[in-house]
């Protein structure tokens, strides 16, 4: 969200995989903590859905001179809506007001 120009701070980084071995063995190689926070791996999120059906509504992002590869807002909106934790429901306005301002760019 932070990314794409919400002020929402966070205190972990989600990640959902592809679910593809060498993808897989890559990730275990590494420190599950970061100097960005913890780092959660999630085979699924919401509705079940893992990196095949989250692929289509990601978009591409320069992050320190590297692709990152994120949710798009519109996508992340969504999944606020439909969930059940108070949390999530309460970053909505925040995350609408920041949807509207990047559909108003040019």
């Amino acid at each position: 969200m932070v990314a794409q120009g919400v002020p929402i701070t966070t205190f972990d980084i989600d990640i959902v995989p592809s679910p593809e071995e060498v993808n897989l063995r890559s990730l275990l190689a590494l420190l599950l903590t970061t100097d960005l926070g913890p780092l959660d791996l999630l085979g699924k999120i919401e509705g079940g859905q893992g990196y095949p059906e989250l692929l289509p509504n990601t978009v591409e992002i320069p992050y320190r001179g590297h692709p990152l590869r994120v949710l798009k807002l519109e996508a992340i909106v969504q999944l606020k809506r439909a969930s059940k934790r108070e949390k999530d429901r309460l970053t909505l306005p925040t995350l609408e007001a920041a949807l509207d301002r990047q559909r108003q760019k040019p």
